[in-house]
């Protein structure tokens, strides 16, 4: 038998409903792709596992259906868990712990912004790609901050997709604020430290937030930009850059996220309009950037991890920003520009499993 590979979802009656539909195209993938390669490849969540009898319910795709079946504990195990909420519960934790200890898991947690930000911030050499940023414990954090730099982001220390996300920029006789609603884009102006208190005391202190310094992004069609660099594991157990993207913000909005609005283009395209430097040398630098990270940050965190969706900025003076890295990039947002259906990320996600299933054989 060839190696067993689970990709371990939410917790769903069938993959083919709710929450889980927009990642289907690429489980299918996975799923052909791995039968090529002699890989049995079966989906399931937290709540098939049976440690007891060493066990897991999930489904496997056959002729185009998910059928459902039992399985044994897998070579190799990928956590694709979409909500922390229930990555965070108890009972998960539980179950994660577990196949943590019975085969080779990886990603096996979504990432703290504030975590991440103290790991990199030890590393010289990438101090000098990280924008200031702070943890929100007092206002005197926000208002030292505010006086510092006339724009800053908060951003939830455990979120994602753009989701509560403020801007606020420094004006003569005010501090704007802007923030996105479920249905629409809201501006405040603040003018005294009592209404400061007022409108971000409720908000901060439902959950940890950091304040961070606003940069001046090198724009595209006068539109902020950023990337998202997807970095992979290989079949030799290196890191590659496996695909690239900008995303553009839509005019007025926070973020450049797709889920928030914003639009994808390709590398190429937008490069010529942000820097001075060769299209090929400014790609050269994304993708070293990429890599430093995914390698300084694998060597520090608990666990395994063999893939990152990382965040990268360009100012308008050439230099390179880290803004974010996510243990789960999204499944949809790297493929946009690519339909080939043995995309590089799929290749190199099974690569990588064969070397883990083989590791994990040998010990």
């Amino acid at each position: 038998l060839g190696p067993l590979f689970c990709i371990l979802i939410d917790p769903v009656d069938s993959p083919t409903v709710g929450l889980l539909r927009p990642m289907l195209p690429f489980l299918k993938t996975v799923t052909r792709y791995g039968q090529k390669r002699g890989i049995l490849v079966f989906v399931a969540s937290p709540l098939g596992v049976k440690p007891e009898q060493h066990q897991i319910s999930g489904w496997h795709l056959r002729h185009q259906t998910w059928k459902a079946g039992e399985f044994p504990l897998p070579d190799v195990c990928y956590n694709r868990i979409s909500s922390r909420t229930i990555e965070q519960a108890q009972e998960t934790q539980a179950i994660l712990q577990y196949l943590d200890r019975s085969c080779h898991f990886f990603n096996k947690q979504f990432l703290n912004k504030w975590q991440v930000h103290q790991i990199l911030s030890r590393s010289e050499a990438m101090r000098h790609v990280l924008p200031e940023t702070r943890l929100y414990e007092t206002l005197a954090d926000l208002k030292d901050m505010v006086q510092k730099y006339r724009i800053l982001y908060l951003k939830p220390a455990n979120g994602s997709l753009g989701r509560g996300i403020i801007r606020l920029v420094r004006q003569s006789d005010a501090i704007h604020c802007q923030y996105a609603t479920v249905s629409a884009i809201v501006h405040k102006k603040i003018t005294s430290s009592r209404q400061l208190l007022q409108f971000f005391q409720p908000r901060l202190s439902r959950q940890p937030y950091l304040i961070q310094e606003g940069l001046k992004l090198a724009s595209f069609q006068g539109r902020p930009v950023d990337f998202r660099i997807l970095t992979q594991k290989d079949g030799n157990n290196q890191w590659r850059v496996t695909s690239m993207v900008a995303r553009a913000a839509q005019n007025n909005t926070v973020v450049t996220n797709v889920a928030r609005g914003g639009d994808i283009y390709n590398v190429k395209t937008v490069l010529p309009y942000m820097t001075h430097h060769s299209v090929q040398y400014a790609q050269q630098r994304l993708r070293q950037l990429a890599i430093a990270v995914a390698r300084e940050l694998e060597a520090q965190l608990d666990g395994t991890y063999a893939e990152f969706g990382i965040d990268v900025a360009m100012d308008i003076y050439d230099n390179l920003w880290l803004l974010e890295v996510n243990a789960k990039p999204s499944k949809d947002e790297n493929s946009f520009l690519g339909k080939d259906q043995n995309r590089p990320s799929v290749r190199y996600l099974l690569q990588y499993v064969l070397y883990a299933s083989k590791h994990q054989r040998g010990s």
